[in-house]
């Protein structure tokens, strides 16, 4: 990601005078982005999610906390996604609603893009 927003930077400062000085750093940058990204396409991490995977199998426990009540699932075929419009048009913070929830999604991709940088995709898709 750093070298993303470094090479991004770069581009910006094309029309400044003096910013070839740096090409050098540029070019050494764009040298160790290019080994990081091969590593990452040749990685095979195929076993250890197989490992995680029983692991957390073994550990989570699901527990059903209907009180005792058997629920069908619901089925959002049922929305009824005009009235739900209308709903969100007469409220008065929609546009706080929209901003709170793209904050929250926001906090949560900075947080799991920095516990995992391999997540870029993640942030590509919600930026589109």
């Amino acid at each position: 990601m750093m070298c993303r927003e470094a090479f991004k930077k770069f581009k910006a400062c094309l029309n400044v005078q003096g910013v070839n000085a740096h090409r050098a750093d540029h070019d050494a940058i764009n040298v160790v982005y290019k080994s990081l990204q091969q590593d990452r396409e040749q990685a095979d991490i195929s076993d250890i999610i197989r490992q995680l995977h029983r692991v957390v199998d073994e550990t989570v426990e699901v527990k059903r906390d209907w009180q005792g009540e058997d629920r069908a699932p619901y089925d959002i075929s049922k929305i009824d996604f005009d009235r739900l419009r209308q709903e969100f048009e007469r409220s008065p913070a929609r546009r706080t609603t929209v901003q709170n929830l793209k904050t929250a999604i926001e906090a949560r991709l900075q947080r799991l893009l920095q516990q995992n940088p391999l997540r870029t995709d993640f942030q590509r898709h919600y930026e589109n």
